[in-house]
């Protein structure tokens, strides 16, 4: 699962977070990100969920910001914060 610290990352979590979330150790999510442990199947579906969730609301932010922007294509240059 070396490709989960790129997931979490492109989720905005931190290892703390996800493993908050996901009702996993740090420790263990940390050695799963570097390749020198596997995680249990229902640890893996607890991070995915963890993962999935956090995507959906940051894809929610995405869309209104993008409605937003649409919108007021005509206001001032300034940049929108993706925290609304």
């Amino acid at each position: 699962m070396k490709a989960l610290r790129g997931l979490r990352e492109l989720a905005g979590l931190t290892q703390f977070e996800t493993a908050s979330r996901a009702d996993v150790g740090r420790f263990r999510l940390a050695m799963c990100e570097s390749g020198q442990l596997k995680l249990t199947r229902a640890e893996e579906a607890k991070v995915r969920n963890a993962l999935l969730a956090a995507l959906r609301v940051r894809a929610g932010v995405i869309q209104r910001v993008l409605a937003r922007t649409k919108s007021n294509s005509s206001a001032s240059s300034a940049p929108i914060p993706l925290n609304a």
